[in-house]
């Protein structure tokens, strides 16, 4: 961070490569709170100053409020390095991102540099991908985004028992647990019965039926009911949302085979934060009913 904050185009980059509604999210490995101590340390030891002391304030200010991955910080080793193998051992880090990779070889680490020089292959991704409107496609399309989740929102008024609906909802809930990188995972369904669908109590008694064995590890699954308000927002459109980021659907959850295709989106940060909003929090929508399946039973 002292490294970036000393040079005006390693700070933009930075700032725009991890912002909300890019294809990157941020590990809060180590915890925030013990990273900024080390950081500060260090700029004073080196006696950065001016322009680059304000361009530090600012990275760690972008650090505080950026949504982060939740992983354990009581990994083994008497240095950061030696945490890093541990934690990465238990479960992988994609990339660990340093100034110097020596520090971590062979493990899969990148400078700054690399970014610009074109050594860096997940700095390419796109924020947005064509995928076979498939339940296996759609789900492996944002597998990483629900594994490092430990909240997600599904809303889709048109998600119901259905065969080629409910084949989809089960795959992002097979992506959602598999890999995990923290244990708690919350899941939250909004969907709209007035639409002549399904309840709420009707999805919590198929899933307890048919899936709650296999998915025990969620701790708590949620079904709620919504219904537009006269004179307010449609609920039409698809999303996925969790603590990290969001997704849009063109198409839904409908596995239309592999002959049809869909459109994702990865959200910008004043639609993740407009829509995480209008869906979890009172005021756009109507509840219509709620049903809500806790772990362990």
């Amino acid at each position: 961070m002292v490294e970036i904050a000393r040079d005006r185009r390693d700070f933009r980059l930075f700032l725009r490569s991890f912002e909300v509604g890019n294809p990157r999210v941020v590990s809060n490995f180590p915890k925030f709170s013990r990273l900024k101590k080390q950081i500060e340390s260090h700029a004073d030891s080196v006696g950065l100053e001016g322009i680059d002391s304000t361009r530090l304030d600012e990275l760690l200010s972008f650090l505080r409020q950026l949504p982060k991955v939740v992983r354990p910080s009581d990994a083994d080793g008497d240095s950061w390095v030696d945490k890093v193998r541990s934690e990465g051992g238990r479960v992988a880090f994609d990339t660990v991102f340093v100034s110097d990779k020596a520090l971590l070889e062979p493990w899969p680490s990148v400078s700054i540099d690399d970014c610009y020089q074109g050594n860096c292959p997940f700095w390419d991704f796109n924020d947005r991908v064509v995928v076979s409107k498939t339940a296996s496609a759609i789900a492996s399309a944002i597998a990483n985004m629900l594994r490092l989740s430990t909240r997600i929102y599904i809303i889709d008024p048109y998600l119901g028992t259905q065969k080629d609906k409910w084949s989809t909802f089960i795959s992002v809930l097979e992506k959602a647990v598999s890999g995990r990188v923290a244990d708690d995972l919350e899941v939250t369904v909004y969907l709209a019965p007035c639409k002549g669908i399904t309840t709420p109590s009707e999805m919590k008694k198929h899933f307890e039926k048919t899936a709650a064995e296999q998915f025990s590890s969620i701790k708590r699954m949620q079904f709620i009911g919504l219904k537009e308000k006269r004179d307010g927002e449609q609920f039409h459109n698809r999303y996925i949302l969790t603590d990290i980021g969001g997704i849009s659907l063109g198409a839904g959850f409908e596995d239309g085979g592999p002959s049809e295709t869909d459109d994702l989106f990865l959200l910008s940060r004043e639609q993740y934060s407009d829509r995480l909003v209008k869906y979890t929090q009172r005021g756009t929508y109507q509840k219509d009913g709620k049903a809500t399946v806790v772990f362990p039973r």
